[in-house]
């Protein structure tokens, strides 16, 4: 009697499928039990008070900061609508988390045409809830989904559709991330490849649809450019910054040991280290397939390109990172901007791993075989994180029933609640805290 195997197609379905769930749960018990009830930043004052004040479609295409952010406003939107005022920041983080957990499926079923390897396209896919950082401000709040958009974004645009439901869902797609996430932009030239299959040209639509309204809107609505006192930074600020926190933080929370490594041994480990995987990419670079080779550069040097742009758009004396003492790096606290530049850096050596286990000889896959426990290793031991900044905050349900007492009073203003961090409030209208 013969067994019926699974098709691949199924197979894949099923895999994405566990990752959906389990890279959920993972992103979900990050957060602590606290930061959970507490809405942080952006979420508050701008996705959901826009949301429940001004509604679904008045704010849905509001700009904030001169950019487009429609995947949180639209889990804003939908966090208001199922949920009370109760359970409302329990709703956003999950559904939050929940959005981490799909980027993980999407990129295991993504990485099927580039990443050989089954067990490596699982690890590039365990990358997204599970940076050392994330945490801190990523995960659980709407906010940073931008952060794994961005990381999903190269592994969309170089995929190419064989059916037209996959062409039109990938076309939406690109769409959304190019309209939640402006630096999506710099990997665009992916769409290139396989452009003379029509089954591209949706995918190409989309994203070219989201960019122009994106750019549109950035110079509609200027940027607002904050005052953090006098800040010069250099180019050797970036580039001491990249090796001390997101390569550092590749493999490890804990900066406070990079500050001991740095002080008593100076910079030579790092240099050493991004040395090593840099010839690593050259090396997988040139014995690579078309995709892969792509792949490797676009994250190489798009952790790089991100890093920089983050320090150099928005500049505050706390970027001077060659003119602190090295004991304050455990004190430079960017982890949102670390943070995705960390997803791409582990994802550069999932490729440099997959590309060097092809090969035949032995010293290669021995090579490969390293690389992908130097992955794995920091995703396990980093699991558990010291309570984030968020967790210090005010839980939104306690202050619900004040706010309701505020809407008895006849008072004709919404009621503002706090959130994390310190300064930071957000408007609930009365018709929505009577639910």
């Amino acid at each position: 009697m013969n067994k019926r195997s699974l098709s691949p197609s199924t197979r894949t379905a099923l895999i994405a499928t566990i990752l959906f769930v389990a890279c959920t749960a993972a992103a979900y018990l990050r957060v602590t039990p606290l930061a959970r009830h507490v809405l942080w930043a952006e979420d508050g004052r701008n996705f959901v008070s826009d949301a429940n004040v001004q509604g679904f479609w008045a704010s849905l295409f509001t700009p904030i900061g001169g950019y487009q952010q429609m995947l949180p406003r639209l889990l804003a939107s939908l966090a208001t609508t199922v949920a009370g005022p109760t359970y409302l920041a329990q709703t956003v983080t999950l559904l939050a988390c929940l959005t981490v957990g799909a980027v993980s499926a999407l990129l295991f079923i993504l990485s099927r045409g580039v990443l050989q390897s089954p067990v490596l396209r699982i690890l590039l896919a365990a990358i997204p809830p599970l940076i050392p950082t994330a945490p801190e401000e990523s995960l659980g709040t709407l906010n940073n989904l931008h952060s794994y958009l961005l990381l999903l974004s190269p592994w969309l645009f170089i995929f190419v559709p064989k059916k037209w439901w996959s062409s039109i869902g990938a076309a939406a797609l690109s769409a959304l991330i190019l309209l939640s996430e402006t630096q999506a932009i710099l990997f665009m030239p992916l769409l290139l490849l396989g452009v003379r299959r029509p089954k591209k040209w949706p995918m190409i639509a989309g994203a070219l649809l989201g960019a122009a309204i994106e750019v549109a809107t950035y110079l509609g609505t200027p940027r607002v450019q904050y005052n953090f006192g006098p800040t010069h930074i250099t180019p050797w600020d970036v580039v001491v910054g990249y090796l001390a926190v997101p390569l550092a933080a590749s493999w490890t929370f804990h900066l406070h040991f990079i500050a001991e490594v740095i002080t008593h041994v100076t910079l030579l480990p790092l240099i050493v280290l991004a040395v090593v995987m840099l010839g690593l990419a050259v090396v997988a670079a040139i014995w690579a397939n078309s995709k892969q080779r792509w792949m490797i550069v676009a994250t190489t040097l798009g952790s790089g390109i991100i890093w920089s742009a983050a320090i150099l758009v928005s500049p505050a004396p706390g970027f001077e990172f060659a003119q602190h003492t090295f004991q304050d790096v455990s004190g430079f606290g960017v982890w949102r901007y670390s943070s995705v530049s960390s997803g791409f850096i582990l994802a550069a050596l999932v490729l440099i791993a997959d590309t060097l286990l092809q090969r035949s000889l032995r010293a290669p896959r021995i090579i490969a075989v390293a690389v992908a426990v130097v992955v794995a290793l920091p995703l396990v031991v980093n699991w558990w994180t010291p309570p984030s900044q968020r967790s210090q905050g005010t839980p939104l349900a306690v202050q619900v029933a004040a706010a309701k007492q505020q809407c008895g009073t006849g008072k004709t203003t919404d009621p503002q609640l706090v959130e994390a961090p310190p300064g930071w409030t957000l408007n609930l209208t009365c018709a929505y805290l009577s639910r």
